[in-house]
């Protein structure tokens, strides 16, 4: 408009998308204009054009310089370990987010959840670096920080139960090597929130594994673990033993070919079985040894005691009297009682009787007097007279008193009666 060229500048920044353009009037004033690209566009095409309206007069451009650079971008997320999102940043471009400039990232803090690596998998998507260049016009990847809940304090146990099978005789001797199957592992994982106890079990001795934030065990590749409560151990074929045939087993609901799938839940114990055969060939009957007799007993030694201040002496045992056989009683004879006998009557003076003769002939001196033998007769009242044999009597001398011989009978009566007396008494019972 006066024939002189004014400053007119048009900039572009990629990171902020926005374009400006300002033009400095010939009184000094500088006008601005700015815009900003949709995010949609990617590339962009600069034109330059004016217009003098009906004005025929020149127009014209003096470029001074002209700078451009190619825009590069970086994105960022940060999702959970099932890829949701959880919260959004920016990217930093300290070059400008142009090709060949650089770019930073950072981790966040997100309530209750933590770091726990970069995305790596399919489920979290595969991360860019951290930070880097960018390489290349446009979109050059993403960064994903992948976070994990806050763990919760889950309260885990485990139970381990075996199978073990045994083959024995039936004298219990072993015929073939036993078989222990493979264990069963449950885990019981309880949840502090609600009390709630979830079950699994897997094949193995295992340990307890890491647990997500629901409480459940993480995928590994070597351990498979199966929600339930219950499993089952496998069948098994019994062994061919040679010189033998199964009879029996102790096994639940199994037969003499196979022990069947056996049950177990969570409180089960091992499993002990036996499966036992018996000798295709007839055993030899060998008799029992007899048992040697018990010795008797030794008759205990007795001590006889001894005087004050000397010690006791033993006493030999004597050898023990073995009892005969005894004799069988003979029965009691139970005596009658006898009679009383009767008062005695006093005789009255015997007349001399005719068959005892005595001599009157004095004998001489020095000639002993004959003996003869005094008998008694049995009264007319049958009562038990002593009779008197063999005694030797004395008869007296001439001139003595005829009355002793009569109460030398009462002597003998008396006495008769006081012995059957006698006799009586002992043989009461």
């Amino acid at each position: 408009m006066n024939g002189q060229f004014h400053n007119f500048k048009v900039s572009y920044d990629g990171q902020s998308r926005e374009l400006q353009v300002t033009y400095e009037e010939t009184n000094g004033h500088v006008l601005t204009w700015t815009k900003l690209t949709p995010v949609d566009r990617q590339a962009f095409a600069m034109v330059v054009s004016a217009s003098t309206g009906g004005a025929k007069n020149l127009q014209q451009f003096k470029l001074e310089s002209f700078d451009f650079q190619q825009a590069a971008t970086m994105n960022v997320q940060y999702v959970d370990l099932n890829g949701r999102q959880l919260a959004q940043a920016t990217v930093n471009y300290p070059d400008g987010a142009v090709v060949n400039g650089t770019y930073a990232t950072s981790q966040l803090d997100i309530s209750g959840y933590h770091f726990v690596n970069m995305g790596d998998n399919p489920t979290t998507g595969i991360s860019s670096p951290a930070n880097g260049y960018l390489n290349r016009v446009g979109d050059n990847g993403t960064v994903i920080y992948v976070y994990d809940q806050n763990p919760v304090d889950y309260a885990t146990t485990t139970r381990v139960v075996h199978e073990m099978i045994h083959y024995r005789n039936e004298q219990q001797q072993v015929i073939a090597p036993s078989y222990q199957a493979q264990p069963i592992t449950f885990l019981q994982v309880k949840d502090p929130t609600n009390g709630s106890i979830s079950t699994y079990y897997s094949l193995g001795n295992n340990g307890v594994p890491l647990l997500n934030t629901a409480g459940q065990p993480l995928v590994m590749s070597t351990v498979r673990w199966i929600p339930g409560e219950a499993s089952t151990f496998s069948p098994v074929t019994n062994p061919n033993v040679q010189g033998y045939q199964a009879v029996s087993t102790d096994a639940l609901n199994s037969n003499l070919s196979e022990i069947a799938a056996q049950m177990i839940t969570t409180t089960s114990k091992d499993l002990d079985l036996t499966v036992y055969y018996q000798s295709l060939i007839a055993p030899t009957m060998i008799p029992d040894k007899p048992s040697e007799p018990a010795k008797p007993d030794l008759p205990q030694v007795p001590i006889v005691p001894s005087e004050p201040g000397k010690p006791a002496e033993p006493v030999l045992p004597q050898r023990p009297i073995i009892p005969s056989t005894p004799v069988k009683p003979t029965p009691l004879v139970v005596p009658t009682t006898p009679a009383m006998p009767t008062k005695p009557v006093v005789p009255s003076r015997p007349s001399r009787p005719d068959q005892m003769a005595v001599s009157t002939k004095h004998p001489t001196r020095g000639q002993q007097p004959k003996r003869v033998i005094v008998s008694t007769i049995r009264s007319r009242s049958q009562r038990p007279v002593t009779t008197q044999t063999d005694k030797q009597v004395t008869l007296p001398q001439t001139n003595e008193n005829v009355a002793t011989v009569n109460w030398w009978a009462w002597i003998l009566v008396i006495g008769g009666w006081l012995g059957s007396l006698v006799l009586w008494r002992r043989s009461r019972p």
